[in-house]
């Protein structure tokens, strides 16, 4: 990617949102062998958030353009 030498680069953990009405027996095992947590909004059904990967943000350093919020670009792996 032309220019991806001037970003700074940061790493975000990537979730997959796993449906309890997809599983109704219970959690599969390979979604709990890995980071997750639990999300039971009031009026839908349970869900669990899992981290499946990292993603990478690159942004322009802010002291190149002061006046301007920095360009991001995304590259998920």
């Amino acid at each position: 990617m032309p220019g991806a030498d001037k970003l700074v680069w940061q790493t975000y953990p990537w979730h997959i949102l796993v449906d309890s009405f997809d599983y109704p027996n219970g959690w599969p095992a390979w979604a709990l062998e890995k980071p997750h947590y639990l999300c039971e909004p009031e009026d839908n059904d349970a869900y669990l958030m899992v981290q499946t990967g990292w993603q990478w943000v690159g942004m322009l350093p802010t002291t190149t353009y002061p006046s301007a919020p920095p360009e991001t670009s995304v590259l998920t792996l």
